[in-house]
């Protein structure tokens, strides 16, 4: 392992360099930050149970310049780099040898630089990189220029400059159950720190993460990546999409994922009823099979037709084995192509609530039983009769047993549901595929 120099940073070859540097400078310091990063080594020196969350605010923060890096999007590295500067400064104090604190700093000055906090300038921790840490990183950050300026970007990606520290660094990932944050690391290397389509993408959801991931530490939020990235593969069968039709929008968006993700093409209206067929048998076919997607909105809890497709659910006295269902809530709007009306989520989780659909029914069949009652000739009363009797069954037997089920069981709402790649769901449909096969 080569000795670290021992240049003055006022005569440094590197500030001469940056002076006169011409180059995407967001790239450089990108370069800077993930040439460090690996001397923090096993993270000890964060007391054990700040570990993850310490953890979770120093990747955050080589998230915001590695996105910075992009050279794009830039107002959302501003916001973010001002959070992850903040954190990663409150969690500076904790640090063991002097390595570990010039690292944190780099990151530190780095994050602010991109989020132009102050006015520090690139040199303020490219020579802390270069002269302060155990080896002498001088000549592989002025290769780094080189290669900017070129616009050949061919850096040096040799991880045995590291010595024991690179492979401490990923153990202790992995021993934080930080898998994919290890994995992610290790590939950033052998493809030479280039940022591709993929590691945008990948950026994007992790800054993007619901804050309740986040605030848990790194591995919770590298569990909530490998789900997303690594779906679940479900076990073959039969699916039925149950919607009300002001919801296709999230009805497509299942649609697309369970045939896109798992090559299943699910039963919905729009392609098992074709021209002149009957849509009462089409709904008769529910029963039939494996498991019932339900999309539970306000609306769903109002349509005559989203409810015979309960009540059928209902019939096969195999309501918990086969439903799966979503709560749609007030949130869920932001999924829609064009706004909805409001209420669009489903109010069922107090007894006044559940109560409000049970007199929405009866006071609909009041007004289809007076509807009726208009009407003179008994053969024109032979469909509305029908109409009136489904109603009736709604009312009798449906509605309140359905409400019932749907409180009392765990739900999540769709937004949820889509941030989790509907793993509930796919977790469900695998462990029964299990129990079956036993």
């Amino acid at each position: 392992m080569a000795k670290r120099s021992r240049k003055k940073k006022q005569d440094s070859e590197l500030k001469k360099r940056l002076d006169a540097f011409n180059g995407n400078t967001n790239l450089f310091v990108w370069l800077c930050v993930v040439r460090c990063v690996p001397f923090l080594e096993t993270f000890g020196y964060w007391p054990e149970n700040e570990r993850q969350k310490c953890v979770m605010h120093m990747l955050k923060a080589v998230d915001v310049i590695a996105f910075a890096s992009f050279g794009n999007a830039q107002a959302i590295a501003d916001y973010a780099a001002n959070d992850a500067y903040t954190a990663t400064v409150a969690f500076h104090g904790h640090h063991g040898d002097k390595t570990n604190y010039i690292t944190m700093t780099v990151i530190a000055e780095a994050t602010a630089y991109i989020a132009e906090l102050g006015n520090r300038s690139i040199c303020d921790f490219a020579e802390n990189v270069a002269y302060s840490l155990h080896v002498d990183m001088e000549s592989i950050l002025l290769q780094d220029l080189d290669e900017i300026e070129a616009g050949t970007n061919n850096f040096d990606n040799n991880t045995e400059i590291y010595g024991k520290s690179w492979d401490d660094f990923q153990k202790a990932l992995i021993d934080l159950n930080c898998e994919y944050w290890a994995e992610w690391y290790s590939a950033l290397f052998e493809k030479g720190f280039l940022l591709d389509d993929k590691d945008e993408t990948e950026i994007n959801l992790r800054l993007n993460a619901p804050h309740s991931i986040i605030a848990q530490g790194a591995a919770t939020l590298s569990q909530h990546m490998k789900t997303i990235l690594y779906p679940l593969k479900i076990h073959s069968c039969n699916i039925f999409l149950s919607y009300c039709h002001a919801d296709a929008d999230l009805a497509n968006i299942v649609d697309k994922f369970l045939y896109e993700q798992h090559s299943i093409r699910v039963t919905r209206d729009i392609r098992g009823v074709n021209y002149a067929e009957s849509f009462e048998v089409f709904m008769q076919t529910i029963g039939k099979h494996d498991y019932v997607i339900m999309l539970i909105s306000d609306r769903f809890l109002k349509s005559q037709a989203c409810m015979y497709e309960a009540g059928e659910l209902i019939s096969t006295r195999n309501l918990e084995q086969k439903l799966l269902f979503i709560i749609i809530n007030d949130d869920d709007i932001r999924f829609y192509s064009t706004q909805p009306v409001k209420p669009i989520g489903a109010n069922i989780y107090s007894s006044i609530q559940r109560n409000e659909y049970i007199s929405y029914w009866e006071n609909r069949y009041s007004e289809e039983e007076k509807s009726l009652s208009q009407i003179k000739s008994d053969s024109a009363k032979i469909e509305p009769m029908k109409n009136l009797r489904e109603i009736r069954k709604i009312i009798d037997h449906d509605i309140s047993p359905f409400l019932s089920y749907l409180s009392d069981a765990k739900g999540m709402n769709f937004g949820e549901m889509m941030q989790a790649n509907f793993k509930d769901i796919l977790n469900k449909i695998n462990s029964n595929a299990v129990e079956m096969n036993s």
